[in-house]
């Protein structure tokens, strides 16, 4: 296992627990003969192990390894945590294991899977809550055993796993409390999969990013695109209108052939015809936003209201809506079930949940107004942010910096150039070094006194970095923490 962190310590307790299931998929991957192989596991990690996972490869035994030359010497099969850029680390393609794969190969049940450049976690997690509510939860048959492991929650209809924090190996052992699994990736979890499939794929979205990884769009786009090549002809593949849009429309053309199952577009307004010829040249359905009805258009099929928008426009952003009440659609709950104080209560789990550190008001205090957005690592979601910004405040002040992820920024730096509504924008730490011309500052400290000293009255000052926090932090929370900290200091 190269890495260990979450997918690394889920992997170790499954072979702890259910070494012949393991080492069954295991075999099938190498053509080997169970009866003679015994499989060994071995770790490698550059970074010191926490507690926790230096009591588990302490209790099974197992080799840790800092050196990746003398790691990958005599391995038959490696797994790739999502931390780990493979690109650093060389090695044969058909020595790589994905734990989606195995994941895919153990799992007996239907999937939900969600991928996106932004906004996949708050999906999830609203779908999951969704989900859960009296409304959804009448319409077919409740878990009601206690499944304690996962969130804390009395039952499990539907189990939650992958990106959002919880490994899909430990998921397997309590599959009989599921109905159904809800399940986020990154497209480090995805790419080079062989066979993982979801019965519903989400692609919420696709905008530069990553590309330190990815080294190009198109690579980004065929990492992201793998859970559709592999669906069936009776899957669904429900995509964002962007993946279609601008650059990757060359790259939808590219890859359409390649997808079997019944692909839908989703738009959160109407659609002009050009855009339904090309839907239809390329065989998409759509869903579209007409006279506040969310509305499917099915090849060959007639129309059919999904719901009205009324039921939540007041609630979060309208594309995540529109993703969730199709995704229920395809998952036959009855939309017209799910009340309106449903979808309330669902929106207001999930933000307790996911809220933190995305565009929450931090304090109002000499009547100066403190925005955390440290979640935002790409500029899409900064610029989003000034705009929903923009219709409560006349002024905001824009703190940025972090890594850039290997994504050319000069669009947010035009941005800030011509958006009225930013009165100043300021950057800090080393991995803001492609911002300039804007001011400079080594550290957050300095930075935050000189914008309270441009603020005036009934300003926002906005703290949404557009990078990722590792130049200065060891995450995006505790770099959010850091500005909240500042605040309150006050």
């Amino acid at each position: 296992m190269a890495g260990f962190g979450i997918v690394g310590q889920s992997i170790l307790k499954f072979y702890k627990n259910f070494y012949t299931e393991f080492a069954t998929c295991l075999s099938e991957y190498t053509h080997s003969d169970l009866a003679q192989v015994e499989w060994v596991l071995q770790v490698f990690d550059e970074k010191e192990l926490d507690k926790d996972a230096k009591q588990l490869v302490d209790e099974l035994n197992v080799l840790v390894e800092t050196d990746w030359n003398r790691f990958v010497k005599d391995i038959d099969l490696v797994w790739f945590s999502t931390g780990i850029n493979k690109n650093r680390f060389p090695l044969e393609a058909e020595k790589i294991i994905k734990e989606v794969d195995l994941f895919y190969d153990l799992w007996k049940k239907p999937t939900i899977g969600i991928t996106g450049t932004i906004g996949k976690t708050t999906l999830t997690r609203l779908l999951y809550e969704l989900f859960k509510t009296d409304s959804c939860a009448s319409y077919e048959e409740e878990v009601k055993r206690s499944c304690t492991h996962l969130r804390g929650c009395s039952y499990q209809r539907v189990a939650l796993g992958g990106n959002i924090g919880v490994g899909l190996l430990d998921l397997i052992p309590h599959q009989p409390l599921y109905q159904k699994a809800l399940l986020e990736f990154s497209s480090w979890q995805l790419e080079e999969s062989r066979s993982f499939r979801s019965d519903i794929g989400i692609w919420m979205n696709l905008y530069s990013n990553h590309l330190d990884r990815h080294e190009s769009m198109r690579q980004y786009f065929e990492a992201k695109s793998m859970f559709l090549r592999h669906q069936k002809k009776s899957d669904i593949a429900l995509l964002g209108a962007s993946v279609i849009e601008g650059e990757n429309n060359n790259l939808f053309i590219k890859q359409r052939s390649l997808w079997k199952s019944d692909i839908i577009i989703l738009f959160d307004r109407t659609v002009t015809k050009s855009e339904k010829d090309f839907l239809n040249r390329y065989s998409c359905s759509y869903v579209s936003v007409e006279n506040r009805e969310i509305v499917l258009h099915q090849l060959e099929a007639e129309r059919q209201n999904i719901c009205s928008i009324d039921m939540f426009e007041s609630y979060g952003f309208l594309d995540t809506w529109i993703f969730a009440v199709t995704a229920l659609f395809f998952s036959q709950i009855n939309i017209s079930m799910i009340r309106k104080e449903d979808f309330e209560q669902a929106y207001h789990r999930c933000k307790q949940v996911e809220g933190q550190h995305r565009l929450e008001l931090s304090a109002e205090k000499n009547g100066l107004f403190f925005y955390n957005d440290s979640k935002s690592t790409v500029s899409y979601t900064t610029k989003a942010a000034v705009k929903q910004l923009e219709k409560k405040h006349e002024k905001v002040i824009l703190i940025i910096g972090g890594l850039n992820k290997g994504v050319d920024r000069s669009d947010l730096l035009r941005f800030i150039q011509q958006e009225p509504s930013i009165k100043s924008a300021l950057r800090f730490g080393p991995g803001s070094i492609d911002l300039e011309p804007l001011v400079y500052f080594d550290t957050l400290e300095p930075l935050f006194q000189e914008a309270i000293r441009q603020a005036a009255p009934g300003d926002a000052i906005l703290f949404s970095p557009a990078g990722s926090s590792f130049d200065l932090y060891k995450n995006y929370k505790k770099r959010g923490d850091h500005f909240v900290q500042l605040v309150q200091a006050l």
